[in-house]
Formats: structure tokens, C-alpha cells, sequence
């Protein structure tokens, strides 16, 4: 990523997560990510991590064995909570854009993360199955519509984005 960063190439940042690792794990992970973006920032590369998402193990597919040492299907939706909470303070200032998979937690789980400290609910995919086939019930694909009502509904704000977060102006229509 360091590499990709001194090139002026832009990575998200993820962690997979609610399986078989420990806290500590998770922490050193997190810290990695946030030494990146420190290095990133004052090294002054011409680019940086845009965003951080958690990845809630789905199970309901893995191997029996690793589904029996887990001990769910889907994603634990308070443990995944909990972590939103600890990464955006963590990694704090130094990436600022939290995302939670709605694939994963389904849209009102990753409506409700975005009061643990997300402000990005995402894209709208175009028919994701990876998750889906390892048997994640989120669904596959969500319209725009669907996304700014659930963004709604948590009284906050949305606005469509670029995938690095900048700016989208809507397309002139032509009569």
C-alpha cells in the first residue's frame, strides 16, 4: 500500500473481522492501517487510504470446522458495532471515511453503524454474489432511492460521491 501511496495510487483500507481473531490482533491491524496513512501524510505521497471498511465474518458456507469454532453463520451485528466505534477512534483523524457493509449486516444493520461512527453507507453494487455464496443475507444489490431513505430515516444527511470521495455533479440532460 506504501508503495501504491508513493505512486499516487489511492487504497481503501478493510478488516476482516468476528472470527477466529483476537483483539489484539484487531488492534495491530488497525494501527498498520494508521501508520500507512501517517506515513502517507508526512512523507507527502500523492495519495492515501480513502476509506476504512469492516468486513463481519459470514460463515453459513465455510467448512463445517470453522463454522463449529466460530460458532455462527452471520455476522454478530453488536460485536461488529462495538469495533465501528473503536476503529473511527483509533484510526481517528487519519482516515476519515468509515464504511459498514451492508452486504454483510444488511441495510438496517449498516443504517444503524452509522451511529457507532460510519458516514459512508456505500455503494450501491451491481449484483454482488462473493458474500451472497458464502451465504450472507444482506442482499446483492441496493438502488440509489433505497440507500438515501435508510440514510434518511437516521436523520442524517447523503450525498452522492466519487469513489475517492470527491464531488459528483449530476449529468446534464440533453432535450
Amino acid at each position: 500500500m506504501a508503495a501504491a501511496h508513493r505512486l499516487g495510487i489511492p487504497t481503501t483500507s478493510t478488516l476482516l473481522c468476528g472470527h477466529i481473531e483476537t483483539p489484539q490482533q484487531q488492534i495491530t491491524h488497525l494501527l498498520q492501517l494508521r501508520q500507512l496513512q501517517q506515513q502517507a501524510s508526512h512523507n507527502d505521497f500523492p495519495a492515501r487510504i480513502s476509506e476504512f471498511i469492516l468486513l463481519p465474518f459470514v460463515g453459513q458456507q465455510a467448512p463445517a470446522p470453522l463454522r463449529k469454532r466460530v460458532g455462527r453463520d452471520q455476522p454478530d451485528l453488536a460485536a461488529t458495532l462495538h469495533l465501528t466505534a473503536v476503529s473511527r477512534l483509533f484510526l481517528g483523524r487519519w482516515i476519515v471515511n468509515h464504511q459498514p457493509s451492508w452486504v454483510k449486516l444488511g441495510l438496517a444493520g449498516a443504517s444503524e453503524a452509522l451511529t457507532w461512527g460510519c458516514n459512508d453507507l456505500g455503494g450501491t453494487l451491481m449484483e454482488e454474489h462473493i458474500t451472497t455464496m458464502a451465504g450472507a443475507q444482506g442482499g446483492t444489490c441496493l438502488e440509489v432511492p433505497t440507500l438515501q431513505a435508510a440514510i434518511a430515516k437516521m436523520g442524517r444527511p447523503y450525498r452522492e460521491r466519487s469513489t475517492l470521495y470527491g464531488e459528483v455533479r449530476p449529468l446534464i440532460q440533453v432535450p
